[in-house]
């Protein structure tokens, strides 16, 4: 069950990137209700795109969406491998140093998502469920990668590996979320 579920975190992680900019759209033109493609306001903002309604806000203050592109990518990638079993072996070397990396990447996702959600205008359509959803797991995610910190400096690996889980799945919720309201 566990090399199941380590193949399809893996192949989601990898094959996510690739299956969204390879993507037909679902309607002719982008719905500007629909939340903004995070890697098309990367690429926006790099390439200098014009400013619309629909990501005004990103060139307003592009940091936080910068980071958040960056340490998303790097936190799903990195961490689906931690569901491989025999790279989290007892002494596993790579499991700590790819975890020190996972870590702080994971605690900039969920920041500057909450960041994002509190000082970044919202977009059409959004209304205030979303937004306490957006908080509430923003934090239940930056809340379990904490505790998952402090198990494993506790030495307690059990404790530890179902915090650091509930954070990566709260993670991976978040960005299906965002896929979701892309294609309308």
């Amino acid at each position: 069950m566990r090399r199941k579920v380590a193949l399809a975190a893996i192949l989601a992680a990898v094959l996510s990137p690739g299956i969204v900019a390879g993507a037909e759209p679902v309607a002719p033109e982008p719905d500007p209700q629909c939340e903004a493609n995070l890697i098309e306001a990367l690429t926006q903002l790099a390439g200098g795109a014009a400013i619309t309604p629909a990501n005004a806000r990103f060139f307003a203050s592009p940091i936080p969406v910068v980071l958040h592109i960056v340490s998303v990518s790097l936190y799903t990638i990195l961490g689906a491998f931690h569901f491989v079993p025999r790279l989290r072996q007892r002494r596993n070397r790579w499991h700590r140093i790819a975890g020190r990396i996972v870590i702080p990447f994971g605690l900039v996702v969920a920041l500057s998502g909450l960041w994002m959600t509190l000082f970044y205008p919202w977009p059409a359509g959004d209304g205030v469920i979303l937004y306490g959803l957006r908080l509430l797991f923003g934090s239940a995610m930056l809340l379990s990668i904490l505790l998952g910190v402090a198990a494993i400096r506790r030495r307690d690996f059990a404790q530890h590996g179902n915090w650091m889980l509930r954070g990566y799945a709260i993670g991976m919720g978040a960005g299906t979320q965002a896929l979701t309201l892309m294609a309308g």
